[in-house]
């Protein structure tokens, strides 16, 4: 991940070549890479044997595409952007699960996302959505908590919230 320092079990090879990103770059037999990038090193041995490493040097972390950090009114897909992406985990409620589809949908809930790549780099976001509710009735029961919109003229003095069989007045 940070950095690499290339070995053969055959002690020093008579000639290395090493590139990165397509490029060759200076380098010496036994030295530290650490700058990021797709490697490739090709070294000879005394007899000619050709052995080829290639690895990548990735110390960047997913981004999200946007600042998914806050409070949204309807669902919403999260979206991470990197090119060694790997997957998410996803906790919602204690439960955690991991996916690696492009995106992650977000309902009604908490979220704490964590998006990582192939290197172990990760990003996390907590993305909340909460539902609006525009035509509220006195008698409706919810699940979940829920924003209400109150309109001009709505006059909201109390309502009762049922969750798992709790029932709870606000006013």
């Amino acid at each position: 991940k940070d950095s690499v320092i290339p070995s053969i079990k055959d002690g020093v090879p008579a000639s290395s070549v090493l590139t990165r990103d397509g490029e060759e770059v200076p380098y010496a037999y036994g030295d530290e890479i650490s700058d990021e990038g797709v490697y490739q090193l090709k070294v000879l041995d005394e007899n000619g044997n050709e052995k080829i490493l290639n690895f990548t040097i990735d110390k960047t972390s997913p981004q999200f595409k946007e600042d998914y950090n806050k409070v949204f009114l309807q669902d919403v897909n999260v979206i991470a952007e990197d090119a060694n992406l790997e997957g998410y985990r996803v906790t919602v409620n204690g439960y955690e699960t991991t996916t690696n589809d492009e995106s992650v949908e977000v309902q009604n809930g908490v979220y704490e996302i964590v998006a990582y790549d192939k290197a172990g780099n990760e990003t996390t976001a907590v993305v909340t959505v909460q539902e609006l509710i525009n035509n509220y009735t006195s008698n409706m029961i919810f699940d979940h908590a829920v924003m209400l919109n109150a309109r001009e003229g709505l006059n909201i003095e109390a309502f009762e919230l049922q969750r798992k069989g709790i029932n709870e007045s606000t006013g």
